[in-house]
């Protein structure tokens, strides 16, 4: 099966210092989701890879999201995927944004290091929608960001969180690089569209 085998590769170092029936769960939920699953519990559950009855692969789904454990090692997940994947790059160009959230009670506040015309999400955090502007959130999210980023790399950050927040976010512009932002940007954009 490639695709259990090119996620099993990609995610090795992130999810190895987890319990390794974690990795298979969380491995076989990514690819149900790529084999075309809803994110939903019943959908995913119904996509999972293996022999075993429906409604038991829908329970196994099921205690995984409800496991708090997995809960409080997602930090540490988005930050092992974020080093996996700046690691090996001089410069990153990071696009950070609000967006929606299917229930107006919330806002996502997301980072995506824009790459060969495409952005990939590298941290997502669901914040209430009353704390959608809040600066100490968006700070707090920037300095998450800034720790795992390869510390060898020039970080351009395209911010559309408000000016404000270039005051209060050192760790991400102390490798950050103002007089080449443009130039940067306009190379960039050249070739991709963003849809936000």
């Amino acid at each position: 099966m490639p695709a259990y085998q090119v996620c099993q590769n990609f995610f090795r170092d992130t999810l190895a210092p987890f319990h390794k029936y974690r990795q298979n769960a969380l491995l076989d939920a990514t690819l149900a989701l790529i084999n075309g699953a809803s994110p939903t519990l019943t959908s995913i559950g119904r996509y999972l890879p293996g022999a075993a009855q429906v409604k038991n692969k829908i329970k196994r789904v099921d205690r995984l999201l409800g496991n708090e454990s997995l809960h409080c090692d997602i930090p540490l997940i988005f930050k092992g995927i974020i080093n996996m994947l700046t690691q090996k790059l001089s410069l990153c160009v990071i696009a950070v944004d609000w967006s929606g959230y299917p229930s107006q009670e919330y806002h996502v506040l997301r980072a995506s290091l824009l790459c060969d015309g495409r952005s990939l999400p590298l941290l997502s955090w669901i914040v209430p929608s009353e704390k959608q502007q809040s600066s100490q959130i968006q700070k707090a999210f920037l300095d998450a960001l800034a720790g795992p980023v390869n510390p060898k790399a020039r970080v351009i950050s395209y911010l559309t969180l408000g000016e404000n927040i270039l005051r209060h976010s050192p760790l991400i512009l102390r490798r950050t690089v103002l007089s080449t932002v443009l130039n940067h940007f306009a190379r960039t954009y050249r070739s991709m569209v963003l849809v936000y």
